[in-house]
């Protein structure tokens, strides 16, 4: 299991009033997290999305024009994958899978996209601008990127955990690790060698730590 960072989106909905909805910005485009609303408010959907390649059946936010759209042969570099939602319009084929390239057209069978829990619903209006992720079950290589297997992690209601992004501070040794583990990948990957992963640093390598690490 690893965590993946996600961007999150704001899109307005035709809401007024109280409908059961709990995300809304006032006048003053001050947001809100309340089930008691007014005529004054504009509800509002989030949208999380990942650095996943969108598949065919995939639901995407367009970044440039702000818009959400069903995944296509159409998609440009400002598409991203929608993992999560509180825009109820959003659903999966049951019978496809989502996710799969491959879509019954007399497929009827549908289910929500998976959805935002209503208490990340409050922490994201106290701290709109911080940093989130998502956990992910799955293989991953040493860069830390999610291999064809990986899968979200949702819990048994059908909503995903979003947590706020902790700042690791590494030590050293734990750059150092790093730093080998990932020359040592690009070896293998353009020369075709199994190089160990304990080998001594170059000299070039110990100047990057001496210029760039703070003592």
């Amino acid at each position: 299991m690893k965590n993946q960072r996600v961007k999150l989106h704001l899109l307005p909905t035709e809401m007024k009033g109280n409908q059961g909805h709990t995300l809304w910005k006032n006048k003053d485009g001050q947001l809100l997290h309340t089930k008691t609303s007014s005529n004054d408010l504009q509800g509002q959907y989030l949208y999380a999305t990942s650095d996943e390649k969108p598949k065919e059946v995939d639901w995407c936010y367009d970044e440039y024009n702000k818009v959400v759209f069903k995944s296509g042969n159409n998609n440009t570099g400002a598409s991203r994958k929608i993992i999560a939602t509180t825009d109820p319009k959003l659903t999966i084929c049951d019978e496809c899978g989502w996710g799969n390239s491959v879509h019954k057209i007399d497929c009827v069978s549908k289910t929500s996209v998976p959805q935002l829990q209503q208490s990340f619903l409050k922490e994201f209006v106290a701290n709109p601008n911080g940093k989130w992720e998502v956990e992910y079950e799955g293989l991953y290589n040493t860069f830390g990127h999610l291999q064809d297997k990986g899968k979200l992690k949702l819990n048994q209601d059908n909503t995903v955990s979003i947590t706020p992004v902790e700042e690791k501070m590494y030590s050293r040794e734990e750059v150092i690790k790093l730093l080998n583990a990932y020359g040592n990948d690009v070896a293998n990957e353009f020369n075709d060698c199994d190089c160990d992963h304990t080998e001594p640093f170059s000299f070039d390598e110990e100047d990057w730590i001496k210029n760039n690490l703070k003592k």
